[in-house]
């Protein structure tokens, strides 16, 4: 656990918008420099790992805030097949490599939980594999009834609120996720704690090291706190997720888009 100031005053935190300050890298410890402001907040770049982290980690009250104001569709879900057809075209090919590249790593896993389904691109495509006993989860409700409604297993929850039992999934999927995760350790450790021994992660995040942000610094499109608030490069990764009691099988961001993709098995002992 690398070194953290938690903000004991309730009313200052609520005021200041921040649950605590990051005095080091969060993922080597090394002590990072400024990289630039935004917001409010104040974006550290660790020289020994290339990670860009939020230093004033936003509250859970700013979180909702921002995620309330700057997200709500008050409660009305536009189902893909009313959006653009490029974007739909896209967004097909994509999840539809994704999917197959999770059966292919699967290697028999079939108890399968997708963290943060979003609109449900990736979970239909897994589906239509036929290789799953599938369920998915986020926070936004206005999906719910309409995925039920198409015979996939979902729920408007976070990881820690569903409770499930140790060891409970085989394989783990997050599009996205982990960029907007408020306490990265406690996501992380609840996620080995619910998958199966030898179980899979495969986690897609914003690449800080990918050429286009490095071409264009901190005027990258993905950073934008307080929605994101960690950005990894492939060496930050594969030390967090070794860290985090996971083998890393791969890491990399070798794709046309800004991403990073890992898969990670669980450790043993």
């Amino acid at each position: 656990m690398h070194e953290y100031t938690v903000l004991q005053s309730v009313e200052s935190a609520q005021h200041n918008g921040d649950a605590y300050m990051l005095l080091q890298c969060p993922v080597c410890g090394t002590t990072g420099a400024l990289y630039f402001e935004r917001n409010s907040y104040y974006l550290d770049r660790c020289p020994a790992c290339l990670f860009v982290y939020v230093r004033n980690v936003p509250s859970e009250h700013a979180l909702a805030d921002f995620y309330l104001t700057g997200h709500s569709d008050e409660g009305v879900f536009v189902p893909v097949t009313q959006k653009r057809l490029s974007r739909r075209f896209s967004k097909g090919i994509e999840n539809w490599w994704h999917a197959w590249n999770i059966v292919r790593h699967a290697r028999g896993r079939r108890r399968l939980l997708e963290i943060g389904y979003g609109e449900g691109h990736l979970l239909k495509a897994l589906k239509s594999t036929a290789r799953f006993d599938l369920e998915g989860i986020d926070y936004a409700t206005a999906p719910v009834s309409y995925f039920r409604a198409r015979g996939l297993r979902v729920f408007s929850s976070s990881l820690h609120d569903r409770r499930y039992p140790d060891g409970h999934w085989e394989f783990i999927v997050g599009f996205h996720v982990l960029e907007h995760v408020q306490h990265l350790d406690e996501f992380m450790k609840e996620v080995r704690r619910v998958l199966a021994d030898r179980g899979r992660v495969y986690f897609v995040v914003p690449c800080v090291t990918h050429f286009s942000a490095v071409r264009a610094g901190p005027q990258w499109k993905l950073f934008g706190p307080p929605g994101h608030l960690w950005h990894f490069s492939v060496k930050a990764m594969k030390r967090f997720m070794a860290d985090q009691g996971f083998r890393v099988i791969f890491a990399h961001c070798i794709s046309n888009r800004p991403h990073l993709t890992v898969l990670a098995e669980k450790t043993t002992g």
